[in-house]
């Protein structure tokens, strides 16, 4: 988890920094957008499939007011990598049945081939948005480009 945003800090009237202003990033003020935040100890770095499907589906599956900066100059307590894949499960599979056929002779054969790809017809979802900065923040906002939805493919072969 990371905050992409720029440096925008508050400032007495001294112009000494006594915090940053909301969805402000680069509390180190390294000239680097990419600092970690703070995060709550019950933090989980992967939520269950049903905070994103169904009625929760667009939706964050964390409370991003529980996501905070650290002290000026300092990075935060994320860890990195915090966000894991919510896994993904494809099964592919085909069937093959060979049908003599006489009238065209002694090895005359229909072949008949069904394939079946996500057969169990389940929703792969993509990556969580790890940018606190993004109005998007902890959602998944897509599915896995490898796996569609049930797809069936029928095909036949005559040999003679």
């Amino acid at each position: 988890m990371t905050n992409n945003a720029g440096f925008n800090p508050i400032r007495d009237a001294a112009g000494n920094i006594t915090g940053f202003r909301p969805l402000s990033g680069d509390y180190n003020a390294d000239g680097l957008n990419f600092d970690l935040p703070n995060v709550p100890s019950s933090f989980v770095s992967k939520p269950d499939r049903s905070s994103f499907l169904g009625a929760n589906a667009g939706r964050s599956a964390y409370d991003v007011n529980a996501i905070t900066a650290p002290a000026v100059g300092t990075v935060g307590n994320s860890p990195r990598n915090a966000f894991r894949q919510q896994g993904v499960l494809a099964i592919d599979g085909s069937v093959i049945k060979n049908n003599p056929l006489p009238i065209l002779g002694e090895s005359g054969n229909l072949q008949l081939k069904f394939e079946f790809f996500n057969a169990i017809n389940r929703v792969n979802l993509g990556g969580i948005n790890s940018n606190v900065a993004d109005p998007n923040f902890g959602r998944i906002l897509g599915q896995n480009g490898s796996s569609g939805p049930r797809t069936v493919q029928i095909g036949a072969r005559i040999a003679f």
